[in-house]
């Protein structure tokens, strides 16, 4: 029986309303109180009292006595109305189900989940409320990525807290999927719950380095003519930081499902469905910053050589049983009919005897395989080892499986890092180069997929030529330094603009890379006005905000070049960290006290080098054995169709066996030269030219430029200092050495009044067999030390040709000839004055007084 009825209370007097029953037994009547109120209600409420377990004796004389008590006051009113008593239990159960997703957005009970003791709760987790709490909780947020979950920590006043799911009607196979965080000495155990038993299906521990994890679990209900619920009971440690989180919660009739990829491509940075045996006490576990300490572990990941990153890892603290296999499984593969090579990382430097198997499980094979594909015994070192491991072709779809052993009687730590499927075998594996996704000269329409910061109080404007504001701002852009073509990115200060507004440009995702880069940009700070241009580092991934670059005020009429650490943090001791997520540029403008005040960016590209927040450097060096980029040089970076690149030639690509006699110019330099850049005047057009830029070089100082150079043909290199606001002066013109042979030259470079740059810029004659190469530059601080005259500068470009060759003959031959002639007439008046005698005289006395004459000069002279 069911007895309901309406109610409303209010007013601040309130004291209760009180129901009561009275009946009669034997011996006498008995009353007994069968519920009670003693809040105010927001309106008419429904009150219900199921009477089905309270009233088990009763008779005609069943009595009920609604009973209303006002506190001290008079403001305070109770009413009742719509009181009915009938035949039926008041909340019937609901149905059984089959299916149950709940992730926790709202309240449980909205997901039909149930608490079974009063004060045993979990709290739910709200993400908008992340800061009011233990940092360990706003870090589980922000990871996981969702807005609410379910949690138990150390606030909780009872040593255990449990929440049940909805009833599930039988069946003979139903899974459980859900996520879940374990810190500290906390645990969760989840049970299935009957009518009257309950049975543990499994109880997870801590995990050693805290993060979000997928768990699956198959179970049987074992009573088919019983409808059970799942419990989730969580046991509160004594860590004051420690916790249990569950979410996503699905229950689903029928086998868990097995997702099959394609292809494995995983450096566990996200969930990649690896599954483990996390029930088991020694288990596969992700890493975090705190994984490697007391342990035998790495405290970089092989991805991005950094703490910050992930890696999977297993710690055997205590004997393992035989029989207790643990198992990191990838991913099922769809079965291909080609060889595949499967490549990882794994570390193992435990000084007790370890081993790691790995496993091809085939899903057309009923048992698991006895035979590892691959395995390792024994201590590594201290480093991430690669494998890599042909796989041959199974029958059916497959997963890759980790297995570690340990003897058990030490401990032992395997860790594994970047998994890989390659579509081929592992002699023709090559892995892909990683390439920049936020260089922008702003010459496109959508800014290269740039977006405004809604949250900023103005936008950025897309600009050619000058801006509208006289005394400030660029007069043309920097990627072609005109005034008619080329656009770049800049703020206007002027009305309505006020004093601090600030306007945010945001660059496209900018994924992980695992090697150090420089940020190279281009920016305009040009009026007495002038305020600041800041450049920050977002990482989403760690909700993260870092200023990498600022300038404040008036920065000159010129351009200037900005070459900023991108992704690397230094610390006191001299370890240099790579950040190893997503990240994104943030360009944050923002106005002076005044509108002479302009901010322009232009040119912006990424570099993969090691830089340090210096604009400059005071001596380079570049072999060209890793490239052009890893020295810092700058291939052409116009889209004029006259400008081409110089072209890379490695030469580790040239085979042994072949020999000078080869006719390809680039076999016969590498004989004597390694890698090195190269122009072909066959590959190019005539006219256009092939140009390389140094890295800035600091103003101020003396520098001496060492380089060597092949140059056949009409085709002519030119070297230039190009100063940061754009001045060129010409340095030095190569002659062609007409032969397939290296010269090396130095030539000294005249002290710079700003940081300047060397330009080598090539230019393709009319003759289709010449050919440019450019190799060792270096750019060395103080003067030449050759004892040749420096080079003195001009702006005129001489032209070496063959007509000017043969005018430098002719005019040689003529100076040597009037040299001649001359001689000839001195050696013709010298015989007339001294040897010539007047007629009638007498010969002997002429030469007697000649002789006398000699003499006495040659004495005289002598005195």
């Amino acid at each position: 029986m069911c007895l309901r009825f309406w109610y409303h209370m209010q007013g601040e007097n309130i004291g209760s309303l009180t129901i009561r029953y009275t009946f009669r037994t034997f011996f006498s009547y008995v009353t007994r109180v069968l519920w009670t109120k003693t809040t105010r209600t927001s309106g008419w409420t429904l009150g219900t009292v199921d009477l089905q377990n309270e009233i088990t004796m009763y008779d005609d004389h069943l009595q009920f006595e609604f009973s209303a008590f006002i506190s001290g006051g008079h403001k305070g009113d109770v009413a009742l109305d719509d009181i009915t008593l009938v035949d039926n239990v008041c909340n019937p159960p609901k149905p059984a189900i089959t299916y149950s997703h709940c992730q926790f957005n709202s309240q449980p009970n909205k997901c039909n989940y149930r608490y079974y003791l009063p004060n045993h709760t979990w709290y739910p987790w709200k993400h908008q409320y992340a800061s009011w709490h233990i940092g360990s909780k706003t870090s589980i947020g922000i990871s996981k990525g969702v807005n609410s979950f379910l949690y138990a920590d150390i606030d909780q006043e009872n040593k255990h807290v449990a929440i049940g799911s909805p009833n599930f009607e039988y069946a003979e196979r139903y899974c459980l999927q859900l996520f879940y965080i374990i810190k500290e000495d906390f645990s969760l155990k989840i049970h299935v719950n009957y009518s009257s038993t309950q049975t543990l299906m499994t109880s997870l521990k801590r995990q050693m380095a805290p993060s979000w994890t997928k768990y699956s679990l198959e179970f049987e209900p074992v009573k088919p003519d019983e409808q059970f619920s799942i419990m989730f009971e969580a046991k509160i440690g004594h860590a004051i930081n420690g916790f249990v989180a569950i979410d996503d919660v699905m229950i689903s009739k029928g086998h868990c499902p097995i997702p099959v990829v394609d292809n494995i491509d995983c450096n566990f940075e996200k969930d990649c469905e690896f599954s483990t045996n996390i029930s088991l006490a020694n288990g596969w576990q992700l890493s975090n910053k705190e994984t490697h300490q007391h342990r035998m572990l790495p405290n970089i990941d092989n991805t991005y050589g950094t703490p910050s990153g992930h890696y999977y890892f297993i710690s055997f603290r205590h004997t393992q049983p035989q029989t207790e296999r643990n198992f990191l499984r990838a991913p099922v593969v769809e079965m291909t009919t080609n060889k595949r090579c499967l490549q990882f990382y794994f570390y193992m430097n435990s000084n007790a005897i370890s081993a790691l198997n790995v496993y091809i499980d085939d899903a057309s094979i009923e048992r698991f395989p006895s035979d590892p594909i691959w395995n390792s015994i024994g201590k590594k070192g201290n480093q991430w080892n690669r494998v890599q491991v042909d796989i041959g072709h199974p029958k059916g779809n497959y997963s890759v499986v980790f297995e570690p052993r340990s003897d058990g009687e030490r401990h032992v730590d395997i860790a594994i890092d970047d998994v890989v499927l390659w579509n081929n075998t592992c002699s023709k594996v090559t892995e892909p180069k990683w390439t920049s996704t936020i260089d922008c000269d702003f010459e496109s329409e959508n800014i290269c997929g740039y977006k405004h910061e809604k949250a900023a109080q103005f936008n950025w404007t897309q600009i050619r030529g000058k801006t509208k504001t006289t005394n400030t701002g660029p007069i043309q852009d920097h990627t072609y330094m005109s005034k008619k073509e080329g656009n770049y990115m800049y703020i206007e200060t002027s009305h309505p603009r006020i004093p601090l507004d600030a306007a945010e440009l945001s660059s496209p995702v900018l994924h992980p890379f695992a090697d150090a880069k420089c940020l190279h940009f281009w920016y305009h700070m040009n009026g007495k006005s002038v305020g600041s241009l800041e450049v920050y580092r977002v990482t989403p991934a760690l909700a993260e905000i870092t200023l990498l670059w600022t300038k404040t005020g008036d920065q000159g009429e010129h351009w200037n070049k900005a070459i900023v650490p991108l992704n690397t943090k230094r610390y006191d001791s001299g370890f240099r960290e790579i950040m190893g997520h997503s990240i994104k540029v943030h360009f944050k403008g923002i106005v002076g006290y005044g509108y002479e005040g302009d901010i322009a960016i232009d040119d912006i590209k990424v570099v993969s080098m090691s830089c340090d927040s210096t604009q400059s450097v005071n001596e380079t060096i570049c072999d060209f054995e890793f490239g052009m980029k890893d020295c810092g040089f700058e291939v052409n970076i116009s889209i004029d169709e006259n400008i081409r690149d110089w072209t890379f030639f490695n030469a580790s690509f040239v085979d042994g066996n072949q020999t000078k006699s080869n006719d390809d110019i680039n076999v016969v330099l590498s004989q004597n030269q390694s890698s090195y850049i190269f122009a072909k005047a066959s590959e190019l057009q005539t006219g256009q030219r092939v140009v390389l830029t140094s890295p800035d070089i600091s103003a101020g100082l003396h520098y001496c430029l060492h380089y060597s150079y092949v140059s056949t043909g009409d085709s002519i290199i030119n070297i230039y200092t190009k100063s940061s606001s754009g001045g060129l002066e010409l340095v030095h013109v190569l002659p062609s050495i007409h032969q397939s042979t290296w010269s090396k030259q130095s030539v000294s470079l005249f002290t710079q009044s700003e940081t300047f740059t060397v330009v080598f810029e090539g230019m393709v004659g009319r003759e289709r067999t010449s050919f440019m190469a450019l190799d060792d530059i270096i750019i060395q601080n103080g003067k030449c030390d050759t004892g040749r005259p420096e080079k003195k500068k001009t702006t005129v470009r001489p032209e070496v040709t063959e007509s000017s060759s043969q005018l430098t003959a002719i005019v040689c031959l003529s100076v040597f000839f009037a040299i001649v002639m001359i001689l000839l007439v001195l050696l013709s008046l010298y015989r007339w004055k001294f040897v010539k005698q007047p007629k009638g005289s007498d010969n002997t006395n002429t030469d007697d007084r000649l002789v006398e004459e000699q003499t006495l000069s040659f004495t005289e002279t002598n005195k």
